[in-house]
């Protein structure tokens, strides 16, 4: 929901019912540059004193909701949001629109997501864009309507058949075990995208589907034409591509490259580390990992951490793994294969 409250003060200025007012031009303006600077308190207190002026109400509630929204204050943001439809006194879709999308996000925020589909239904009836229908087909999956979900996510490609599109759809069908289901979105995105599209990102979007599909041979060919046009993503994937393809020499090539120009880069070590690990050099890979692990962002500490456990059992220093597993586990608990490889751990 991030990409909706990074818009422009211009733009988010365009979005009024009413015309300039003094004060209540004054503090609605202040409102909407706090919102953009992330300063949401001071954006409540200039909407609450814009409010006061008894004039453009429905801009107010409605900047109100979206500070709420992103202080995390949900059941507030949805009482202004409402509110903010209610004091609507111009048709204005465009605002309208706008409204309901931060709506659906907080009462999906709060759980309540038969209330969010039907604030997405609200929405769909104003616009038909991709976007809406990802939303309300990722709401439904998340309740368990995975019927309606799938189609909302066909009526989204449909719409819009940008790689970006298909790839969120795949990402949301195997969040939900839905996987077989996501595949599909990408096989039919290769499809789609055989007409010579050649900007990197394409390259790079047919290596990652191609790779995730296991279609490794498609993938390398895709990803070498991305590092042809300089792509460092598309060096750190094609290093996971000839990993599977069983080319540690390739892979290890491709990450020090990365390293040469990127020089903290822990996904590079991650991938030096698991090509130490396929040629049995375990002190290697946890040299790899722990030099990653000085530097890594959170999103990447992750794999780092499971796979020093990986290469202390295969050192076949099970204590050791043990150990970290068990730190592993307060941290992700929801990982299904470390629950199963510590319960191995257990019994050695």
């Amino acid at each position: 929901m991030k990409r909706r409250v990074q818009m422009t003060v211009a733009v988010l200025l365009a979005l009024t019912l009413t015309g300039c007012s003094g004060k209540a031009d004054k503090f609605y303006s202040e409102g909407i540059k706090n919102l953009e600077s992330g300063s949401y308190a001071q954006a409540v207190e200039a909407f609450q004193k814009g409010l006061e002026t008894d004039q453009r109400l429905a801009e107010n509630y409605r900047g109100l909701g979206i500070a709420y929204y992103e202080m995390g204050e949900y059941e507030s943001a949805i009482t202004m949001l409402k509110q903010s439809l209610e004091e609507m006194k111009d048709v204005n879709d465009a605002f309208t629109i706008d409204v309901y999308y931060y709506l659906a996000e907080s009462y999906r925020a709060r759980g309540e997501l038969v209330r969010a589909a039907e604030a997405y239904t609200n929405l769909l009836e104003y616009t038909h864009t991709a976007e809406a229908y990802e939303k309300r087909g990722t709401v439904y999956m998340e309740k368990g309507d995975t019927d309606r979900g799938l189609k909302d996510f066909e009526k989204a490609v449909a719409l819009d058949d940008s790689y970006e599109v298909s790839w969120l759809i795949y990402s949301v069908c195997q969040q939900y075990g839905m996987e077989k289901n996501g595949e599909t979105f990408l096989e039919q995105a290769l499809d789609n995208g055989e007409d010579g599209r050649t900007e990197v990102k394409d390259y790079y979007y047919r290596g990652l589907f191609n790779y995730t599909l296991g279609y490794y041979d498609k993938a390398r060919d895709e990803l070498i034409q991305a590092v042809g046009k300089n792509s460092d993503e598309a060096r750190l994937l094609l290093g996971k591509v000839y990993l599977a393809m069983d080319d540690v020499v390739s892979a290890r090539s491709l990450y020090q490259e990365y390293l040469s120009r990127n020089e903290n880069a822990a996904e590079a070590y991650n991938g030096l580390a698991l090509c130490s690990i396929a040629e049995k050099d375990y002190d290697a890979a946890l040299d790899s990992i722990e030099k990653g692990l000085s530097f890594a962002a959170e999103e990447d500490k992750q794999s780092l951490l499971f796979n020093r456990i990986v290469a202390y059992e295969y050192k076949l220093d099970f204590a050791q793994a043990k150990k970290y597993m068990d730190e592993y586990l307060e941290l992700y608990p929801g990982d299904d294969e470390a629950v199963r490889e510590s319960q191995f751990l257990g019994s050695r």
